[in-house]
């Protein structure tokens, strides 16, 4: 998160809102008008309640595995339609909080070479129960 990133575009990545204020393009502004019932406003104040490795967390956990899977159907491609379609569940700050908190454990585990299933499988735990 504070390190620039550089891919082509064949790439895709994910930016909250909030961090692409003051950045205007015809990308950006289409995107709003096809796939937002927000407009850009709310949209960067929703985002600021959000802590990107709690979505992290949610993205690499079992049950948006599930979700994806039954959504491409048997494809092993992942478009940026499916993960528009993934609902997300909203999380106490407390709740994200923790999430966030077993990620970077999990990312520091698995850069020093060490297994990170035990914290995996609590970020599997703390999802699932969101999603009831």
């Amino acid at each position: 998160m504070d390190t620039h990133f550089l891919h082509s575009d064949s790439m895709f990545s994910a930016v909250l809102w909030k961090d692409l204020k003051g950045v205007n393009n015809k990308s950006i502004s289409s995107s709003i008008k096809k796939f937002c019932k927000y407009t850009r406003p709310e949209m960067e104040a929703l985002s600021s309640e959000v802590d990107l490795l709690y979505l992290l967390g949610v993205l690499n956990s079992s049950m948006a595995g599930k979700l994806l899977a039954d959504q491409r159907g048997g494809d092993y491609h992942i478009y940026p339609e499916h993960i528009r379609n993934l609902p997300i569940p909203i999380a106490t700050s407390k709740q994200q909080e923790e999430i966030a908190r077993l990620v970077r454990v999990i990312m520091e585990k698995i850069h020093g070479g060490q297994d990170s299933e035990t914290e995996q499988q609590k970020v599997n735990q703390i999802v699932s129960a969101l999603y009831i």
